[in-house]
This record gives C-alpha cells, sequence and structure tokens, in this order.
C-alpha cells in the first residue's frame, strides 16, 4: 500500500487544484458527503442517536461542518457542530460552510465568538453524543494541541463511545507517528480514534510508533483523482499487508520440500562486552520461519559465556 507524507499529501492536493480544475470547495463537499455517509453505515443514525462534530479553525474544521450538514440532511435529529475557532483566524472555507451549515438548521456551538457557549458545555456535547467526531486538525498540522483546543481533545479522549477521525487524529505527527510536543520523558496529546478516515493515501505515522494505537481502525476514501496521479507524487514510502506481501513471495507446488522453499540467514546482534544481545535477530528468525524458509541460520555475537559467536 503506497503511502503519502505530510509534505507529498500537500502537493497532491495542491497539483489536484492546478491540473484538474478541482476547486477546494468541491473537493470538500465531495470528501465530506464521503465521510458522512461512512459514519452513518458505521454507525446506523437511530431515533436517539446524537453526534458532535468537533471543528477547529482550518480546512479540517470545515470538512466536519461539510459532515453535520450532510449528517442532518440524511435524517440524523441530534447533530451539534462544536466550532473551536478564533473568530479572526476562521479559514474562508470555514466561513462558508458555516454559513451553509446554519441554513440547514445544524446546531452550532461557537466556542469562541463570545455568545456563551463555552468550553465546560462544548466538553459535555462531546462527552454525551452517541458519535464523536475529530475535525480539529488535519495532515497539516506542525505543532503540539494547545489552548483553545486542548479541551476539546481531553474530552474525545475521555469518552467511552466511538470516535471517529478526519483525515488523521489531531495532534499526530503524520509522518513520525507520535503527538507533536512527546519528548523522550512526556507524551504530547493527541486523539485517540476509534476509525480514521483518511482521504487518497495513508500516512506513515498510521502504522508506526504511537500511531496504530491513535488511528484505531482506517478506512481510506477515494480522493477523486487517478491513481496514477497518486503514484507519480506518493514515491518513497509504502506498507505491506498480508495481501500485498503475499504478490512478492513465491507459489510453491504442495509437495516442495525445505530444500526449495529458500535459505536464510540473519545476522544480529551485539558485540559489545556484555554480548548475548540477540532479541531482534530472533524476531527476524522467527518471522522468517513463519513465512515458510526451508533453511534459517541465525548467527549472533555472544554464545553462553558472553563470547565469540554462537549459531542456531
Amino acid at each position: 500500500m503506497r503511502l503519502a507524507t505530510t509534505e507529498q499529501t500537500k502537493r497532491i492536493e495542491s497539483r489536484a487544484l492546478a491540473e484538474f480544475g478541482l476547486p477546494s470547495e468541491a473537493m470538500m463537499e465531495a470528501a465530506g458527503a464521503l465521510a458522512a455517509r461512512e459514519i452513518r453505515l458505521e454507525h446506523p443514525p437511530g431515533a436517539r442517536a446524537t453526534f458532535a462534530v468537533a471543528c477547529g479553525p482550518g480546512n479540517n474544521g470545515a470538512d466536519g461542518l461539510v459532515i453535520a450538514r450532510h449528517l442532518r440532511a440524511a435524517g440524523c435529529r441530534s447533530v451539534c457542530a462544536v466550532l473551536i475557532a478564533p473568530v479572526d483566524a476562521r479559514s474562508a472555507n470555514v466561513r462558508t460552510q458555516l454559513a451553509r451549515a446554519r441554513a440547514a438548521e445544524v446546531e452550532i456551538l461557537d466556542v469562541l465568538d463570545g455568545s456563551g457557549g463555552g468550553e465546560r458545555e462544548a466538553a459535555a456535547r462531546i462527552l454525551a453524543a452517541r458519535v464523536a467526531v475529530d475535525a480539529l486538525f488535519g495532515v497539516g498540522l506542525n505543532r503540539p494541541i494547545a489552548a483553545p483546543h486542548e479541551f476539546a481533545v481531553n474530552a474525545l479522549n475521555a469518552r467511552t463511545g466511538p470516535v471517529v477521525a478526519v483525515d488523521a487524529p489531531s495532534g499526530l505527527d503524520c509522518d513520525r507517528g507520535v503527538a507533536f510536543g512527546s519528548t523522550a520523558t512526556a507524551k504530547g496529546i493527541a486523539v485517540r480514534a476509534s476509525l480514521t478516515l483518511c482521504f487518497g493515501l495513508a500516512r506513515p505515522g498510521f502504522f508506526i510508533s504511537e500511531g496504530p494505537g491513535l488511528v484505531g481502525r482506517l478506512r481510506r476514501l477515494p480522493l477523486g483523482v487517478a491513481p496514477a496521479f497518486l503514484r507519480e507524487i506518493a514515491t518513497s514510502t509504502a506498507a505491506f499487508g498480508e495481501r500485498e506481501a503475499r504478490r512478492f513471495l513465491p507459489r510453491l507446488a504442495p509437495d516442495a520440500n525445505k530444500s526449495r522453499r529458500g535459505r536464510t540467514l540473519v545476522v544480529a546482534g551485539h558485540a559489545g562486552p556484555a554480548g548475548g544481545m540477540w532479541g531482534a535477530g530472533a524476531l527476524a528468525s522467527a518471522a522468517g520461519y513463519r513465512i515458510g524458509a526451508g533453511y534459517l541460520v541465525f548467527a549472533f555475537s555472544g554464545d553462553e559465556a558472553g563470547q565469540g559467536w554462537g549459531i542456531n
């Protein structure tokens, strides 16, 4: 599965706008409609279903407003868009989609416009909803989550019900797979989603370090451009699951013996005074055995006495 880094994702979106004449508003409408459909399929709206969509100040927040509007249009009775965006920092797309959501009778809880809906009420709505949607920040985030959005991330993470992230869990470094602000001694904060809906290609950080625990289940939605266009830009990273890996493994006859199943040599270990640090090599050897290597030799530094080389 081909992956796109943050920089490549931005190039894909920019070139799609320039070369295919796809206006950002049209792409946003299509993406929001697809995401709303996936949310309804995953969590069919019953008579008592409630949805809370946490929206930030940029295009991810605008996506969230589109999702809220489509959920409302599909018959979901209780849809609340929790907008956490300073009035003077809202993108043009957020302003446009906010007006459309209001016209569609989506309930808007505007936390920062001075109308009285504060953080405590917003957190309560996020906690109480049957389904919460994280549309605070997408793949473009490049800094740690802080006020005024930190409370919303904490509320999303305090939920016992499902959390659906749009594009990426807010706060996740999509290249490194850690929460922004993480250090050797402390962790930054990021949304822990039960389901992440990303558009086009997945990101490397979804599969490494903290990423899998924050992304939850991953579902990719089409971006509306040809796969060849995506491959042209996203050239550096790929992930291989079982289906992809099978394409690279030789097909063997049912009666093939170990001499026809290949030979593997794993050389690993620590040559220092302690010796014997061969855990990674043992894991690699076990993997070779499990995929069907006929002969497997594991050479490691440090024998029983902690000196020399051992071979298993």
